[in-house]
């Protein structure tokens, strides 16, 4: 049986622009438009779905934190597989949770000699096994970290 190779995790130390770059699009995406969020609407008796809902005259400014913005719907709505509750609106925080995670693997790959364009041809190799916890806490820290952060404060980093 092959023994599981455990993989270096990204540090401080690591080239993190990739993740720089995917947040910075991000705000710049939504600086000056409206701002939509989630609200709850009961269109019968038995079902309480949530919809995104456009903030009449709020748009998204410097001032406002990251945080709220990972709240921002998306405009997509998704099955919850609840019941009472069928659908719900997507938010950003998940689509830049998923970007930010495959960027953190990247540069996991990176660290461990590998090329992030190899991961479907060995991915045996990278799954995260032990390390998922890890990478997950990791991709958390990045959000925390810059969570109450206004977003004029937010650096603007392009990879190239």
């Amino acid at each position: 049986m092959e023994q599981e190779k455990k993989l270096k995790l990204p540090s401080a130390d690591d080239d993190w622009s990739s993740v720089d770059a995917i947040i910075s699009k991000c705000v710049l995406e939504h600086l000056g438009e409206q701002k939509v969020f989630g609200e709850f609407q009961q269109r019968d008796y038995h079902d309480c779905s949530e919809y995104p809902v456009t903030q009449e005259e709020e748009i998204w400014t410097g001032d406002d934190l990251f945080i709220d913005l990972m709240e921002q719907c998306t405009g997509n709505t998704v099955a919850t597989y609840l019941s009472g509750s069928g659908l719900r609106s997507e938010r950003i925080s998940e689509i830049l949770f998923e970007q930010v995670d495959d960027a953190v693997r990247d540069i996991m790959l990176v660290k461990n000699g590998f090329n992030p364009s190899d991961y479907d041809a060995h991915e045996e190799v990278f799954e995260y096994g032990d390390n998922w916890l890890e990478i997950q806490e990791i991709v958390s820290g990045v959000f925390d970290e810059i969570k109450n952060k206004p977003l004029s404060e937010w650096q603007i980093k392009v990879v190239e």
